[in-house]
């Protein structure tokens, strides 16, 4: 499997005080060892959810990485879990997107050159205001990035300084200012705005992968 075979538990819900977080374990998932270290988190249950009678109500969903966004995203519209997703935060809890999943949250996908589909374009999660073009090039870095704004809880961690890996197509742009600043690429000097975040703080995402142990994953109150 491409995700641990024990990650996705069947039995009883979170116990009392344990953070439940839902990992959407889409069919072409990438990078799922980003969340290895939350799993080991105290306090932390980490699930990888393939149904939608498995998400449940957890207090976190993230969406991964994937080696085919528009094609895991028409896995989800297939599945409902997309429908379930969307009333998640229309509910007002947590939703995460990293690489891929954050190409997702947006409001339109284009591909028009045809790199991963057929389909020019399709419509995203419309949960962030972004837009994702696919480009030709794939970024491969090694990044080192701080934390510039954002809302909510991400506002509070304003210039930490975070370390992690860029492994994706596309650029993602949006109508709101960016959360983070990636400022080295592979130890050399390169700007690049990146992340977006809801007014509240409550839906984020970014292509930074392995960062979320270091800002100490939490669900804003």
């Amino acid at each position: 499997m491409p995700y641990p075979s024990n990650a996705e538990h069947s039995g009883a819900g979170p116990q009392s005080g344990e953070l439940d977080i839902a990992v959407i374990a889409f069919p072409r998932i990438a990078n799922f060892d980003d969340f290895d270290p939350l799993a080991a988190e105290e306090g932390v249950r980490l699930r990888y959810v393939r149904t939608l009678h498995k998400l449940g109500n957890p207090d976190a969903i993230i969406l991964p990485g994937t080696k085919s966004t528009i094609a895991d995203l028409n896995w989800m519209e297939q599945e409902g879990i997309a429908q379930a997703v969307v009333k998640f935060a229309e509910n007002g809890k947590t939703i995460v997107g990293i690489c891929g999943g954050y190409q997702m949250l947006g409001k339109k996908i284009e591909d028009l050159h045809r790199l991963e589909s057929q389909e020019t374009s399709c419509s995203g999660l419309n949960l962030l205001p972004v837009t994702t073009h696919f480009l030709s090039d794939k970024a491969t870095y090694q990044a080192d990035a701080t934390i510039i704004g954002g809302q909510g809880w991400i506002k509070s961690l304003q210039g930490m300084h975070l370390r992690g890996y860029e492994i994706h197509m596309g650029k993602t742009t949006g109508t709101v200012n960016p959360w983070m600043e990636i400022c080295r690429r592979n130890q050399q000097q390169n700007v690049v705005a990146d992340g977006y975040c809801s007014a509240d703080g409550k839906i984020w995402g970014s292509y930074l992968h392995g960062i979320l142990i270091m800002m100490r994953f939490a669900t804003p109150g």
